[in-house]
């Protein structure tokens, strides 16, 4: 996506593989997009710590059945977009969600 850098992974294990790679570094990122493939289940979890650390969340779905929903917002979850939706809205939600720190950023570069 244009003015995001954005690290890209397939499963909810590469999620947890990446978030874990990110705090032995020390960092965090400023806002966590998830897109689950399937109802989203135990890959939710892997937003758990980083919820606890407030680090906004969106997580997308295609099921509108609203249980996804409500499990990830149980687990942290900051915003949950119901497809389908328009990048426009997407790239809305983010600076919603971005800290006050990060907008700043974006303005300088």
């Amino acid at each position: 996506m244009r003015g995001f850098a954005v690290d890209e992974v397939a499963d909810g294990a590469g999620l947890a593989f990446a978030l874990e790679r990110l705090r032995d570094a020390g960092t965090r990122p400023d806002v966590l997009i998830a897109d689950f493939g399937a109802p989203a289940g135990d890959e939710l979890d892997a937003l758990l710590p980083w919820a606890a650390e407030r680090v906004p969340t969106i997580v997308m779905t295609g099921y509108g059945d609203g249980g996804t929903g409500t499990r990830a917002y149980a687990r942290g979850a900051s915003a949950v977009m119901e497809k389908p939706f328009t990048l426009r809205e997407l790239v809305a939600q983010i600076h919603d969600l971005l800290p006050a720190s990060a907008r700043a950023r974006d303005l300088v570069q």
